[in-house]
């Protein structure tokens, strides 16, 4: 009767490997996935943070508080590009006028 015991233990121990590591890839893929989608968000908010400071530098240039436009990289986006990383229509500061 031992002998049954042990073997029943021994393959109840091999199911939990084989779902102790099925788990462990699960949790791995989502993981990945959350860390993709995470970075993504990172990159639309850099985005649309570059845009709205150009609209205010070219603001600051209207009102004549800055004489001189000096072209910044980082700063320097294009507004109205159709592949921006976000559909949210963005208005410039000038429409209100």
């Amino acid at each position: 009767m031992a002998t049954m015991e042990k073997l029943v233990e021994k393959l109840g121990n091999a199911e939990d490997k084989v779902e102790f590591k099925k788990l462990k890839k699960e949790l791995e893929e989502a993981s990945n996935t959350f860390l993709r989608m995470q970075n993504e968000r990172v990159k639309i908010d850099l985005y649309w943070t570059r845009v709205q400071a150009l609209e205010f530098y070219q603001e600051m240039i209207c009102r004549g508080f800055m004489f001189e436009e000096r072209p910044n990289e980082a700063i320097n986006v294009p507004i109205e590009d159709e592949k921006s990383p976000s559909s949210e229509p963005r208005g410039s500061p000038h429409d209100a006028y």
